[in-house]
């Protein structure tokens, strides 16, 4: 990912696709988040939460217009 497209995502600016949100979550070990985005990326070309990219292809479940939440 360019560090300059990164930074504006920071800044509100521009937003990540999914994919990309998913990726992010694997390399920076955010296991949780990265399980939580998995049903909603393409099987195909992404990196797993464990890495070996396998995984069943699935449709991805219906998306809610419900607020994100953080839980402690």
């Amino acid at each position: 990912m360019d560090p300059g497209h990164l930074s504006k995502v920071e800044r509100g600016e521009k937003q990540l696709s999914l994919e990309s949100l998913h990726r992010l979550a694997v390399v920076l070990e955010l296991s949780e988040l990265a399980k939580l985005l998995k049903p909603y990326v393409p099987a195909s070309g992404t990196t797993s939460v464990n890495g070996d990219g396998a995984g069943p292809s699935r449709p991805a479940p219906p998306v809610e217009n419900a607020p994100i939440t953080a839980s402690t």
